[in-house]
């Protein structure tokens, strides 16, 4: 004999454009009727197998969505080095040739390469790479926080006290998911 106990609960997240009323639904236990040895049925237990196989499903997810963050991150790198590294190179070497009046570079190439550093160091300011690396970051490692409390639970003996950290968690996911401007699908590939 089954019984299943949800709890419903709802977070309200104010992302700062707008208001996001989330809505938590957790399978809390799933009860089954055991009999002791001498034929008595005893009282319904709860069975640990779901708790643990969401706590799994969760840290998965934590994982996945961490090491998919520090993915994109590791491709934004190059590219932040040849739009600020080669930018900046290029408008200072341009700028020297100029100002010192050598002979280095004809003035028109100089021109043209700081025209090109500018551009570059443009398109960073554009695209607003530094804002949305330092929020991959941020999630980042707020995954990665979130997966050590799910892992941490794991360890924990008593269920209520399992169940009601489970919750929070559930919440912090939410708050999480809600408020992040870099979704996880664009950081992927």
């Amino acid at each position: 004999m089954g019984r299943l106990c949800y709890l419903a609960d709802c977070a309200r997240v104010d992302t700062g454009r707008s208001t996001l009323h989330v809505v938590m639904v957790a399978k809390y236990l799933d009860f089954k009727s055991e009999t002791l040895r001498d034929g008595r049925p005893s009282e319904l237990t709860p069975m640990n197998a779901d708790l643990d196989a969401r706590l799994a499903e969760r840290i998965a997810l934590c994982k996945q969505e961490r090491r998919s963050y520090e993915i994109w991150l590791s491709r934004l790198t190059p590219a932040n080095f040849v739009l600020l590294g080669l930018g900046g190179v290029l408008s200072l070497i341009a700028g020297l040739s100029i100002v010192t009046e050598a002979k280095l570079i004809d003035p028109k190439v100089a021109g043209w390469m700081a025209l090109t550093g500018a551009v570059l160091s443009g398109l960073h300011s554009r695209l607003k790479c530094d804002p949305h690396q330092a929020e991959c970051r941020r999630l980042a490692a707020q995954f990665a926080e979130l997966q050590t409390e799910y892992e941490h639970l794991k360890l924990e003996l008593d269920e209520a006290a399992r169940r009601e950290q489970l919750l929070s968690l559930e919440h912090k996911l939410a708050t999480i998911r809600a408020g992040r401007s870099a979704p996880a699908k664009q950081c992927m590939y």
